[in-house]
């Protein structure tokens, strides 16, 4: 005869119960892409040892809820928190957010042009690409790489951003490179024409940092909110194509509505967690 206290049921987990695994579950799927940086599923899979089913369930509410994201340009899940340090990115950016209004604005710019776009943002003395339409373009563009870091002085996009930030911050940027009172009185030359045109070319002799020789040109614009340089939005197109003339005359307006709609976007996001948090400080919870 069986011992009555192995007669006894199992008692199903506690609501409690399921959503602590839940959290410590959803919270591992974070660090593993916080560590490991871009992660396709079946990597993910391998590396949180998770089923599949439950891994897209769990990927599902983290992205609503703004914790991963999954990239445009290869489709790769990220995490937009970090438990180490944060790169030097500008004062008072908030890349998930300046994310959120740049993605589906350049995903629709991308459909009118035909042409792809790349997010840059600073990381320190250098640009970094945190999201790209290329994949999402109907013309062969070299596809390049998220999160490759890019030339500051030579590419579209270092430029752009130094002719609208700060001085102290250019200083600051600019005081890691080696210039000579000449070097630095073209490039504040060359800042100056890109703040009066509106928007920032390659050097013709840079090809690119994602691969040896991406044979693109590319034509970029500042994101700026109120305080900062959010970063900056490109178009790149295939050298001999079109000149830069030619296509600067065609699509620099279309890049400028775009990175004014983001802009607007960026501050809505913004106004709008500000009114949250001002609204859970006057009327806590309990």
């Amino acid at each position: 005869m069986k011992r009555s206290e192995d007669m006894i049921p199992v008692q199903p987990e506690k609501p409690t119960q399921l959503a602590n695994r839940a959290l410590a579950r959803g919270l591992e799927v974070v660090r593993v892409l916080d560590q490991q940086g871009g992660l396709r599923l079946a990597d993910l899979m391998r590396s949180s040892n998770l089923p599949k089913t439950t891994l897209r369930r769990l990927l599902a509410v983290l992205i609503e809820h703004g914790f991963v994201r999954r990239s445009l340009g290869d489709g790769r899940y990220r995490s937009n928190i970090s438990w180490s340090q944060l790169p030097s990115t500008s004062a008072g950016l908030n890349t998930v957010v300046f994310l959120d209004a740049a993605c589906d604005v350049l995903r629709e710019l991308t459909d009118e042009v035909q042409w792809p776009s790349d997010i840059l943002v600073r990381d320190g003395t250098r640009m970094r690409v945190v999201e790209s339409t290329r994949a999402l373009s109907p013309l062969f563009v070299t596809p390049g790489r998220l999160e490759v870091g890019v030339d500051m002085l030579r590419s579209a996009a270092g430029p752009a951003y130094l002719a609208h930030c700060k001085t102290a911050e250019r200083n600051t940027v600019l005081s890691a490179y080696d210039l000579t009172v000449d070097e630095r009185r073209k490039l504040d030359d060359r800042l100056a024409v890109i703040r009066r045109r509106g928007y920032a070319l390659r050097d013709p002799d840079y090809w690119g940092d994602s691969v040896a020789n991406d044979r693109l040109r590319a034509i970029a614009k500042a994101v700026c909110s109120k305080e900062t340089v959010l970063g900056v939005v490109n178009l790149v197109w295939p050298v001999g194509m079109i000149t830069e003339t030619a296509f600067a005359d065609r699509y620099a307006g279309m890049l400028g509505d775009a990175v004014k709609l983001i802009e607007q976007r960026y501050e809505k996001m913004v106004q709008g967690d500000e009114e949250v948090s001002q609204s859970s400080k006057h009327h806590p919870r309990g």
